[in-house]
C-alpha cells in the first residue's frame, strides 16, 4: 500500500479521479493506495483515515500511515503544518513532495546562481509600494507578480508605447499614461509581496500575456520527463513552435532545482515567451490541481499514474 495525501477538501475529488485513472492498471496487481488529508491522520496511533482504492472499487477505512507517501496538498492551518513536518521526520516514511509551493523570489535567486541558467531569469527584485512613484520609464516592460503563490489571475505585464503603458492583467488589456501608473496598479499590488521582474518585450495572445505551462515527474532512477504543456490564454499551435526550446530549458532547470531539493517528484515550470521565442522562467511550484481536471490531458494524467505505480514497485524490491 502507498498513500495520496491531498486537501482535506479535496479528498472525494481525489478519489474519485484516481480511482478512474488507476484502475486499469491495478487490474492483476494486489497494490492498494489510499487518498488521505493531514487533518485524517493520527500521528500517535501512526493510522490514517481515508478512501482505500482498489480495482473493484473506494471504500473508507482506517489503516496504517503509508510507508511511501505522494503529496499532493497545500497545508495551512498551524496544526496541519504541524502534523505533516513530524512526518518528514519519520525514518521509516519516504515522502514525495515534501512542499508543493514555494516563495518565487528564492526560486529565481536559485537558478539566477547558475551561470548557464541565468539568461533564463528576467532581472528582479521585491516590489514596494514606494516604487509606485518612481519613473516607470526606466522599466519599459515589466511583470508584477505575486512573491508566495503562482496564481496567474494576479500577474500583471506592462509594455510602454511612446506616450503610455498597455496593462495586461487578470481583466484583460487596458491602457494608462505613465503618469497615472499609480492609480492603475496601486489597487492590484496593495495586499502581499509582490516581485517587478524587468523584461523585453514579451508575446501577448487574446489580450494576455502568454504563458506555456510544463508538467514533469520523476522516475525512480532519477531521470525527469515532461508529462504535459498547457499555455494560457489556451492555443497549442501557438507555442509548440517553440516546444524543443521549452522542452531543453525545462530539463535544465528542474535537473539544478532538484540538486537542491531531492524528494521532488512532480512539478510545473511557467515559462513567458519573447517576441523572439525565448522563454524566460516565470514560476515554479509542485503539484497543481489543475492537471487532473476532466479538460487535461488523459494520457498524461495516465502516465502520472503509470510513473507512480513504478516507482512504489522499484522502491520495495529494492
Amino acid at each position: 500500500m502507498f498513500g495520496i495525501l491531498c486537501s482535506h477538501k479535496k479528498e472525494k475529488i481525489f478519489a474519485e479521479s484516481f480511482h478512474k485513472l488507476f484502475k486499469p492498471l491495478l487490474r492483476g496487481k494486489k497494490t492498494e493506495i489510499i487518498i488521505f488529508s493531514m487533518q485524517n491522520t493520527n500521528l500517535l496511533e501512526k493510522t490514517v483515515y481515508g478512501s482505500l482504492i482498489s480495482e473493484e472499487n473506494i471504500t473508507s477505512i482506517k489503516t496504517a500511515l503509508p510507508p511511501v507517501i505522494f503529496n499532493f496538498a497545500f497545508q495551512y492551518s498551524r496544526a496541519d503544518v504541524k502534523k505533516f513536518r513530524s512526518i518528514m521526520e519519520l525514518e521509516d516514511v519516504k515522502l514525495i513532495n515534501s512542499a508543493n509551493q514555494y516563495n518565487q523570489f528564492a526560486i529565481m535567486e536559485m537558478i539566477s546562481s547558475d551561470k548557464k541558467l541565468k539568461k533564463y531569469v528576467f532581472p528582479f527584485s521585491y516590489f514596494k509600494k514606494e516604487d509606485l512613484i518612481l519613473n516607470f520609464t526606466e522599466f519599459e516592460h515589466f511583470i508584477l507578480k505575486t512573491a508566495d503563490n503562482t496564481n496567474l489571475s494576479k500577474l500583471i505585464y506592462s509594455k510602454q508605447t511612446e506616450s503610455q503603458l498597455e496593462i495586461y492583467g487578470k481583466n484583460g488589456f487596458q491602457s494608462c499614461h505613465r503618469l497615472d501608473i499609480h492609480d492603475t496598479i496601486y489597487p492590484i499590488v496593495k495586499k502581499g509581496k509582490w516581485i517587478i521582474l524587468k523584461t523585453p518585450e514579451l508575446l501577448t495572445y487574446h489580450n494576455k500575456l502568454f504563458v506555456v505551462r510544463t508538467y514533469l515527474q520523476k522516475s525512480y532512477n532519477g531521470e525527469w520527463k515532461i508529462l504535459l504543456k498547457s499555455s494560457l490564454p489556451h492555443d497549442k499551435n501557438f507555442y509548440e513552435k517553440f516546444d524543443k526550446k521549452i522542452n531543453a530549458i525545462s530539463q535544465q532547470i528542474i535537473s539544478y532545482i532538484n540538486c537542491f531539493m531531492p524528494d521532488l517528484g512532480f512539478c510545473f515550470i511557467d515559462f513567458a515567451l519573447s517576441l523572439f521565442g525565448t522563454p524566460y522562467f516565470l514560476n515554479f511550484g509542485g503539484w497543481d490541481n489543475n492537471f487532473l481536471s476532466e479538460n487535461q490531458n488523459f494520457e498524461a494524467q495516465t502516465n502520472l499514474c503509470k510513473n507512480i505505480l513504478e516507482f512504489v514497485r522499484l522502491y520495495f524490491e529494492k
